[in-house]
């Protein structure tokens, strides 16, 4: 988890907002329209458009964020705990989503990692609906929490978080990274932020919209 973060956990939406919630893809815990053209899908074939669109959209989460290769992007489409979730606006991706599904002897947990929006669509409801679509998804999979990370300084993300039943948890957050492996094998530096739930690159480095 990177430093300056505090984690949040998703609880259950107030008696208010949960009489007037409804089924509908990226629309199930809160009444909310989706903007037009707006589709939100997992990306379970890892094409061509998709390693080009994750490959674009990473450098954004930060600035020290390396550029995925075509196979590092095939390995996380056919990961088996994770999920990325991507966003088209108007025929082009805009966004991403990594959730992150894993079970422990408590239940099932959730992570959501790697949320990004382009910049040139932010504030038109991207960030919300994938957000929104991995919730139920998490749901679906019988999560009992979902966690992530947010810096304060990303006020939009903080705020759109708690409005969708996020709860800032005091808690300590811990990072150690792993040495690479001096054999050459093993892969690398260790997990980019976000790979897992233990380097939690959270909610929105990438900004939200």
């Amino acid at each position: 988890l990177r430093r300056g973060r505090k984690a949040s956990r998703i609880v259950p939406p107030p008696p208010a907002l949960a009489r007037s919630r409804f089924s509908g893809r990226g629309c199930t815990y809160y009444r909310c329209v989706p903007p037009s053209g707006l589709q939100v899908y997992e990306a379970v074939a890892c094409d061509a458009e998709v390693v080009a669109a994750v490959q674009r959209l990473v450098p954004q989460l930060s600035t020290s964020a390396s550029v995925p290769s075509a196979e590092r992007v095939a390995e996380l489409c056919g990961a088996e705990a994770t999920v990325l979730l991507l966003a088209r606006l108007d025929g082009a991706v805009v966004g991403m989503l990594v959730l992150v599904l894993f079970r422990l002897p408590t239940g099932m947990r959730a992570w959501i990692e790697d949320v990004v929006v382009e910049e040139a669509a932010r504030g038109r409801g991207v960030g919300e609906a994938l957000t929104l679509e991995a919730l139920e998804r998490a749901r679906s999979a019988g999560a009992v929490t979902v966690d992530l990370t947010s810096r304060p300084s990303r006020a939009a993300a903080v705020r759109l978080y708690e409005r969708l039943g996020f709860e800032r948890r005091e808690t300590g957050v811990y990072r150690r990274r792993v040495p690479a492996d001096p054999s050459g094998g093993g892969g690398g530096s260790g997990p980019a932020a976000g790979d897992t739930p233990r380097s939690s690159g959270g909610g929105s480095p990438g900004g939200v919209g």
